[in-house]
C-alpha cells in the first residue's frame, strides 16, 4: 500500500509541475504580447486580452486605421463588381430569352389566331399539294384557286380551315371577297398570297404552239386572271404576296425545256406588274429541285438528287408568312435581310441560289 501511495503521488507531482510550468510560460508570453501592444497604442486589443472582454464595435469616435481602410476599400469594391457582375449576367440572360422567344415562330397558330392564305395552283402537282397540306396542319384558314375546284367540293366535309375557290368563278371570288369583309367572332386576317405555277409537270422538248398555250394558259394565266379581279378590292397595305418561280432550267439555258422557261419569264413579269399595287407586298422566290419521298419532284431531267420538301420549302416559306406578319422585331428583322424591302428574293431547293451566278452554273453543269 505504502508503494502505490507513493506511486500516485510521484504521478501527481509531475502534473503539478509541468502545469505549473506550462502557466508560468503563458504568463511570460501574455506579458510580452501586452506590452508590444501597449506601444503600439492599441488599447481595444489591451482591454481583451488582459481582462478577457470582447473587441467593441468601431464606432466614428475611433478612427480606422490606414490598413483597415484598405481592406475596407478592397471588400467594397469587389462587392460592388460581383454584384455589378451578376447584375449584367443576369439581365443579359433576360434580355437573350426575350429576344429568343421574340424572334421564335411557333410550329402551329394558336387557336383564336384566325390568319387566312390565298393559294393560286393546281392541286395535282404534289408540290402545290404539300405547300396547301402543310399551311392547313399549321392551322391557316387556306383557300386553294385551283383549276379542279369543283372536283375538290364534291369531296367537301364541311371543313372550314380548308375552301376552294374556282378562278373562272365570279361567284366564288365574291364569297371570299365576301369572308374578309364581314365580321367574325375573331378577326380574320389575309396575311398571304401564294401563286405557285406548275413546278412538276411540263413537257420536255419540241411542243406544238397550241401545247404551249395550254401550258401556260392551265399554270400561269388562268390564276393571274382570277389574281388581277382580287388584289383591287384587298383593303390591307401590308399583304404579303409571294411568287413561285421555276427558273432553274432558265438560268441553266436548257433550251429544249421551253415550256418551263417562258413560265419563269412570265412569273417575273407578273411580279414587276404587282409591284404597282400599294396593298402588295410582293416576295419573289426562285425554285430548286425538291424532292419527296426520297426522289426529287421537279426538273428530273437534271438526274440531281434534291432537298427535302420540308426543310426546303415548307418551312421557310412558313417563316417567311409569320416573319411579315408577326412583331415589330420579327419585321424589323425580314427589313434587315431584304434591305429595307429592296430585295425581296429568296431561294428555295437545292441550287437554286448556286444557279443565279456565272460559276454556279458551270459548276452544276460539271456536276
Amino acid at each position: 500500500m505504502a508503494s502505490d501511495k507513493d506511486l500516485v503521488d510521484k504521478i501527481f507531482d509531475t502534473g503539478y509541475n509541468l502545469f505549473s510550468s506550462g502557466s508560468e510560460l503563458a504568463s511570460s508570453v501574455k506579458s510580452k504580447v501586452l506590452t508590444a501592444i501597449k506601444d503600439s497604442g492599441d488599447d481595444d486589443v489591451v482591454n481583451v486580452i488582459s481582462k478577457g472582454n470582447y473587441l467593441p464595435r468601431t464606432t466614428n469616435n475611433n478612427p480606422p486605421t490606414n490598413i483597415s481602410k484598405f481592406v475596407t476599400g478592397v471588400y467594397d469594391r469587389l462587392n460592388f463588381k460581383v454584384f455589378l457582375g451578376i447584375g449584367i449576367s443576369a439581365t443579359s440572360v433576360l434580355l437573350f430569352w426575350k429576344l429568343t422567344k421574340a424572334l421564335s415562330v411557333p410550329q402551329y397558330l394558336t387557336q383564336p389566331q384566325l390568319k387566312c392564305v390565298l393559294i393560286f395552283g393546281d392541286m395535282h402537282d404534289p408540290i402545290v399539294r404539300s405547300q396547301v397540306m402543310d399551311l392547313y396542319r399549321r392551322r391557316f384558314i387556306v383557300f386553294v384557286c385551283t383549276e379542279h375546284a369543283n372536283q375538290y367540293k364534291e369531296k367537301d366535309n364541311g371543313d372550314e380551315f380548308l375552301r376552294f375557290i374556282d378562278p373562272l368563278s365570279v361567284n366564288d371570288l365574291s364569297n371570299f371577297l365576301e369572308f374578309l369583309r364581314k365580321p367574325h367572332s375573331n378577326p380574320v386576317e389575309l396575311v398571304s398570297i401564294l401563286f405557285m405555277p406548275n413546278s412538276s409537270y411540263y413537257p420536255s422538248g419540241e411542243i406544238s404552239l397550241d401545247q404551249l398555250e395550254r401550258e401556260l394558259h392551265s399554270n400561269i394565266l388562268l390564276y393571274y386572271n382570277a389574281l388581277s379581279k382580287i388584289v383591287p378590292h384587298i383593303r390591307n397595305e401590308t399583304t404579303q404576296c409571294i411568287l413561285f418561280n421555276p427558273s432553274l432550267s432558265s438560268n441553266l439555258g436548257i433550251a429544249h425545256h421551253s415550256a418551263e422557261i417562258i413560265a419563269s419569264g412570265m412569273v417575273q413579269s407578273i411580279s414587276k406588274t404587282l409591284e404597282s399595287y400599294n396593298t402588295l407586298s410582293i416576295y419573289h422566290v426562285n425554285l430548286g429541285i425538291i424532292q419527296i419521298g426520297g426522289q426529287p419532284s421537279n426538273y428530273k431531267y437534271l438526274n440531281l438528287e434534291g432537298a427535302p420538301i420540308s426543310s426546303s420549302l415548307l418551312t421557310p416559306t412558313f417563316k417567311l408568312i409569320m416573319y411579315h406578319s408577326g412583331n415589330l422585331l420579327q419585321k424589323f428583322i425580314l427589313k434587315i435581310v431584304t434591305f429595307g424591302g429592296l430585295s425581296r428574293t429568296f431561294y428555295f431547293g437545292r441550287y437554286s441560289w448556286v444557279s443565279s451566278s456565272v460559276i454556279g452554273r458551270l459548276i452544276i453543269k460539271v456536276i
